[in-house]
C-alpha cells in the first residue's frame, strides 16, 4: 500500500474495514494503525464507511479514526433502512472540510 502512496498521486482512500463484503474480511489492529499513519504521511484523506460499529465493541474492531489525527480522516456511517428508498446517515469529517461540503451537499 505503500508503495502505490509513493507512485501514485492518490486523493481519497476508501475502506470498508470490516465485514467487507464478499469475503467478510476485516483489518485487523496494526492494519488500521497503519492505514492512518499512511494517511498523514502521504497527505491522502481515509474514507472509512462503517455500517457495523453499532454491532461490537471489541477493541479488535477500533475504528482506522481512532489511530489518526482527524485531520485525514471522513467517517461515515449508515443506519438500517427504515423506510423503502429512505436511507440515514452520518458524517464525521474534519472542520476544515465543512466549507467543501457544505457547497456540495444537497438536502432532500
Amino acid at each position: 500500500m505503500e508503495n502505490l502512496h509513493r507512485i501514485e498521486k492518490i486523493k481519497f482512500f476508501y475502506t470498508v474495514p470490516r465485514n467487507h463484503n464478499p469475503l467478510g474480511t476485516a483489518c485487523g489492529t496494526s492494519q488500521r494503525k497503519a492505514i492512518a499513519a499512511l494517511a498523514d504521511k502521504y497527505n491522502v484523506f481515509i474514507v472509512e464507511d462503517d455500517y457495523c460499529s453499532d454491532i461490537s465493541l471489541d477493541h479488535k474492531y477500533d475504528l482506522i479514526y481512532a489511530y489518526g489525527d482527524h485531520f485525514h480522516h471522513i467517517y461515515l456511517k449508515s443506519f438500517s433502512k427504515i423506510i423503502p428508498w429512505f436511507r440515514i446517515g452520518i458524517v464525521v469529517r474534519p472542520t476544515h472540510l465543512i466549507p467543501i461540503f457544505e457547497k456540495h451537499s444537497t438536502w432532500f
